[in-house]
Formats: structure tokens, sequence, C-alpha cells
């Protein structure tokens, strides 16, 4: 027989399938019904919309018009509500599953939420504006817009408005501009110049494109004014115009969050501790007239900002002190919070009345001007799970579809290094915003991306002894103690109970991996030390903390330790963990790649009582249902798991088939015939 090239397995069998299915509800309707397809973020069917995912969905902004109202949205498409200053909150029912970036309201009536979902594979994403005219007891998604992913979007009024996200190819600059209240959107087609002598800007007109540009972060005054930042660059806008602001680059640190004010000074902050003034809207920015300790810039990677008039609050991770200026950066006050958690935002009613908001859900609340905080509510304290692995194929999802996504275990994971410095990423939608919508995808709680430890560009490895030289070149001698440093604030801020990586011997053509696993042996020891790091307890707030248990993820064919196979079943999920890990894995590569049937898992350090002969990771440690780690698990309806049991048994069948097509290529002409029988009782999707 000829040699033919396979299609993989599982687009077969959905191919046949979808096939199948078609032309069954062809003949059982008659003819087609032409009928609008949904916004592909709306999705009541997900697991991911019931309440106990959402409970610890993380919290990207808030706004609160008076010291009652109040909204802060999220992930899972989460919008929390109060109307008694936040002694209560509730859900308002939002309409979508995606992560909501950005809230803003003109009266206690009229407000929007923006935000995105990226797409599988393209690495492009769409664009989510939602709008309320009643408070928020409704949400309306304007799904005819064509809108690029959103961070932000801010209104002056209620129909003139501006939001800023990534770039697109109808929004090259990633600024857009309304007059209509959020139904239609002009973009801002501002022409790039240097400042001066056109050699004195790096980033000149012929090396920095609006495309390559995209924003994280941006804050505009009315005609436009501007301030813009994107991967390593800040900009300003001005007459249509735009060119580096000075200084314009921010090396390794990225930009979270800018404020620009007309008749006060501006701000800007963002990661290893940058805090920057402007008094000319973003054309030239500087440090505050007094800096923040060095103690706290190195501890520090800022994310939270807000600023009324002279007066600033600064916040981040982690979640542990808000910083606070009641004039423009002469003095500085710190404030504890009482928890760990990152910190992704700040609002104040007023002087004195203020929320932030951040991870697992976190809301606090101060009634002195950020002298005190206390939490009102959160989906949980801290992680039972840390993921630490070098790049984003490493991450296990199959494993945390099972273990955080149907059973429950609050986990946090980090992607420790990065490729994009050589070779800077054309993505519409960057890797580190399409790894953290992954792990959502199968029930973790976030995933973060360290800025601090480039690699060479892809398919280039170096040793570790080269790596290290790399990293100490980039911070002044000192690449080991970063990297431990960094590892034992991870630690001290999630206070998960284990620690999975990625096992050395299951990738040897990479050696960076050898090296971030020993960091991470001895971080677990050094975390744990009250005696090292002793300044990370005293100016950053992070005690000491005990990880129970280290695993390692094995390769693929290796067997032993903890094994999850892809077809076990998620029963409150309704899937098997292999559908959920192919999901998450689209938003990552370039294009389908089949995951591994099975993965194993073993322990490498254990310190949990009793675990002796236990095979489980998680076996022995006392983390019960609704606790501080670990979500409340929603029960699976009788009918959902007879459904699961029978899309289990028909996916084993149609495997079974293909499997003897395989081997018996004539066998290939009876499929057809048997797909209708395959297909009884299972439901259109």
């Amino acid at each position: 027989m000829a040699t033919t090239t396979r299609l993989p397995r599982w687009i077969a069998v959905h191919g046949a399938v979808a096939l199948a299915v078609s032309l069954a509800a062809a003949m059982a309707q008659g003819p087609t019904e032409v009928r609008p397809k949904p916004a592909p973020s709306v999705s009541r069917s997900e697991p991911w919309a019931c309440e106990p995912f959402r409970a610890d969905a993380g919290l990207n902004d808030v706004f609160f018009g008076d010291p009652q109202r109040g909204w802060a949205v999220g992930d899972r498409g989460v919008i929390w509500h109060t109307d008694d200053g936040g002694r209560n909150w509730v859900l308002q029912r939002s309409g979508v599953s995606c992560r909501l970036e950005s809230v803003w309201f003109v009266s206690p009536q009229v407000g929007w939420a923006a935000g995105g979902v990226s797409q599988p594979y393209l690495h492009t994403g769409n664009g989510v504006l939602l709008r309320t005219q009643d408070g928020g007891q409704h949400w309306v998604c304007e799904s005819k817009l064509a809108l690029p992913y959103l961070k932000r979007a801010k209104f002056h009024s209620a129909r003139s408005g501006w939001a800023i996200g990534h770039a697109s190819a109808l929004y090259p600059l990633g600024l857009l501009l309304t007059e209509t209240g959020g139904t239609s959107w002009n973009p801002v087609l501002a022409e790039w110049t240097t400042r001066g002598d056109a050699g004195s800007a790096r980033n000149g007109p012929s090396e920095v494109r609006p495309r390559a540009f995209g924003l994280l972060a941006g804050d505009c005054l009315p005609g436009p004014i501007g301030s813009l930042a994107g991967p390593g660059l800040v900009a300003a806008l001005h007459n249509n115009r735009i060119e580096p602001a000075e200084p314009h680059e921010t090396g390794l640190r990225g930009v979270a969050q800018i404020r620009l004010s007309a008749r006060h000074p501006g701000w800007l902050v963002g990661q290893g501790g940058l805090v920057l003034l402007t008094h000319d809207q973003g054309a030239t920015w500087q440090p505050p007239p007094r800096r923040l300790p060095e103690t706290v810039t190195t501890q520090f990677d800022f994310q939270a900002l807000e600023v009324r008039g002279p007066k600033c609050w600064i916040a981040g991770w982690p979640g542990t002190r808000i910083f606070h200026s009641p004039d423009a950066g002469q003095t500085w006050y710190a404030a504890a919070t009482g928890q760990n958690l990152p910190l992704y935002a700040i609002r104040f009613a007023d002087d004195q009345c203020g929320w932030a908001v951040g991870a697992l859900g976190t809301i606090l609340a101060t009634v002195d001007g950020g002298q005190t905080w206390t939490r009102q509510r959160a989906g949980g304290t801290r992680t039972a799970i840390l993921g630490l692995f070098a790049e984003p194929d490493d991450v296990p999802f199959e494993w945390l579809a099972r273990y955080s996504g149907n059973e429950g275990y609050l986990t946090a994971i980090e992607v420790l290094c990065r490729r994009d410095l050589e070779s800077p990423p054309r993505d519409e939608v960057p890797l580190a915003q399409r790894i953290h919508e992954a792990v959502l995808r199968v029930g973790a709680c976030t995933a973060q991306t360290a800025w601090q430890f480039p690699l060479r560009q892809p398919g280039l490895s170096l040793s570790p002894a080269k790596t290290l030289a790399l990293w100490d070149a980039l911070h002044e001698g000192a690449g080991r103690d970063t990297l431990g440093r960094h590892l034992v604030r991870q630690i001290r801020t999630w206070r998960p109970e284990v620690i999975v990586l990625r096992d050395a011997a299951a990738a040897p053509d990479r050696p960076e991996i050898s090296l971030l696993n020993q960091a991470v042996l001895e971080a677990v020891a050094h975390a744990a030390d009250p005696a090292v790091y002793p300044q990370m307890a005293q100016d950053a707030g992070l005690s000491p903390w005990q990880v129970r248990r280290v695993c390692a993820v094995l390769a693929s064919e290796t067997h032993g330790g903890t094994v999850v196979t892809a077809s076990q079943l998620a029963d409150r999920l309704g899937r098997s963990v292999g559908d959920l890990a192919d999901d998450a894995r689209a938003l990552v590569r370039d294009g389908f790649q089949p995951g591994p049937p099975s993965t194993a898992f073993e322990v490498v350090f254990d310190q949990a009582p009793g675990s002796s002969g236990r095979r489980d990771v998680l076996a022995g440690l006392a983390l019960s249902p609704g606790s501080e780690a670990r979500r409340a698990l929603p029960d699976a309806s009788v009918e959902t798991l007879d459904r699961v049991r029978r899309l289990a048994q028909k996916r084993r069948a149609v495997e079974a088939i293909f499997e003897r097509t395989e081997r018996e290529p004539r066998a290939a002409a009876g499929l057809l015939a048997q797909i209708e029988d395959l297909l009884q009782g299972l439901d259109p999707d």
C-alpha cells in the first residue's frame, strides 16, 4: 500500500463525528437555519461559570464612584458588586466567562467592563466590551464590534471614552476612541517620530512599528494627550503624534499602570519596584523626589496604582504592603495589609475610603486613607500547589485539570524564563497573557511569567554556567542570588503545600531545567529558614513557610509514581482531563500536537507527616473542600455523570475503531456505517 500521511487521531475522530453530527442534524431539522455565531467569550455551559470557580477568580480592576457603590472585575467573567461599602459583595451576571481587565462607571447606573479572549493557535485576541445602564443588574455584550483584546477602558462622559489593548490589523497602535458610548470605536493612527536628535532615541520610526508595539498600560487625557507603554518602551501621545518618552526604555521591567493628571504629577509603576513621575503628561519621566528604599524596590513588583491630586497609593507583588505618598513623592508611608496575595488594582472613592483587589478574589478596604486595611472577601488565602517551570510547554495541563480543576486545589503557576529579547514576538496577544488563560482553562487560578531570567532565542540552549553568566550580566553579578531570592519570595507569597516542577531527565537537551530545579530545592529549604533573607520578613512582610512536598513531572514514557491518564474523567467538569488539556495547549502552541496519553509524577522531597508509602502527591495533606487553599467542590449531577460515562464509552469505542482501521485499512469502509450507532444519545457538543 502506498504511504499516506495520517491525521492525528484526535482530528480524525472529531472530524468524523462532526461530519456525522452535521448530517444527522440536517436530516432531522430539514432546511438549514442560519443563526448568528455567538461571541467566543460567551459560554453559559462552561464549568468555570459556576460560583465555586468564580469565588477564587483573580480580580484585575475595581471602581467606586462613591463610598457605598462599587464593582470589581476579573477572571472567568466575574463582576462583584456592593452597595454597602463592601460589607456584602454579590456576583452580577456578566454573561461571559473570559477575563475582564477593566471597569468604569460615569454614574451609578451607566458603566462598562472590558477584557478579551485569546484564539487557539492563532495567538490573536477578541476584545470584549460589556455595557450596563442599570447599575449592573443587566450587562450587554457589544458582540458586533471587532475589537482587539482590551486592557483598559475609561470614559469621560456617557458618550466619550478611550480604550487601550493589544495591537491588531484594525487597531495597529492598540489605542481606540469612542464618541458613541462604546457602540463604535475609531483607531488612533498616530505618526511615529523621535524626540530632538534622531540618534538620541534607539527606537526611531524605522525600528518601532505600531503593530509591533502593542499596549500593556497607558492613560489618556482629552485631546487626546496620553502616555502609552508597551514591552520595554514608554511613549508620549500629543497632537496625533507619538514619540518615545524620556527615558523611553524600561529594560527587562514591564510597565503595569500609568496615571496622568492635567494639574498634578502623573505616575508610572511596574516590575522591579519601578516608580516614575511626570510633570508634562508623560513626555519625560523621573524618579519621585524621595525614592522608595532599595529594600522595597528589590522585593516588590508594582502592579496597582491610584492617584488623587498629589496623593498616590502603590501596591503589587507581594500584596503585604501598600505604599502611600500624600505629597507627590516627597514622603512615603507603608501600611501592612495582613495578607500576602498579590494586589492588581486600587481605587479610592474619596481621600479616606479605598479598596484594593487581587489574586484569589481578594478585596481589601480602608476607611482612613490607607493607614490600615481589612479583608472584605477572598476565595482563598493561599494556594495548595505552586508550579515552577522553565517554559509554558513544561506545564502539565492534564495534571492540573485533575487536581485543580476537578478536585479544587488552588494552584498558581510561574513560568520562570522568557525568550523574547533577541527575537521580539509578533503575536497580537503576548505569551504571558496566553499562558494565564491556558491554566484557567484547566481550573488553576493564575499564571505569571518572571521578567528577570531571559534565555537565548528559541532553538539555542546554553549550559547552566553560561545561563548564569547571562543572568549575572543583567543583575550586577548576582544572577544566582536573584533567582534564589525570587523563588523564596514566591514560596512565601503563595505558601503552597506542594511544589511541582519538571524532571530534568525528561528534557536532557535543556540544561536550564536542571539549573532551575536545583535552585527550587534550595529555595524550599531557605523559604522555611527565618535566618535566610531576614529583610524579606522585616521589609516585605513575608514570613518563613515550609513546603510539605516537591514533585517532578517525569518523561511521558516513564511508568511509576502518580499517573494521570488523558482519558481519566473529570466528572465535575464533564470532560476528560485530556480534552481539557488540549484546549489549554491550543492557546500556547502554534499548531495542534497530541498530548501525552499519560503523565507520571514522583515525589522528590517530602516533609508531610505520615506520608511514607503514599503514591498520590496530595495524599495526607489536610486540605478539605472550602478551606483556605481549596475551593468548594461543585456537585456533579447524576445526569452529568451519566453523560460523562456515555461520552467515555463512546470515545473508547471510536478510538478502538480507528486503531483497527490503522491495522486493517480495508476495514475503514465500514466506519461510517457504525458512526450513527456511536452517536446515538449524545448531544451535539
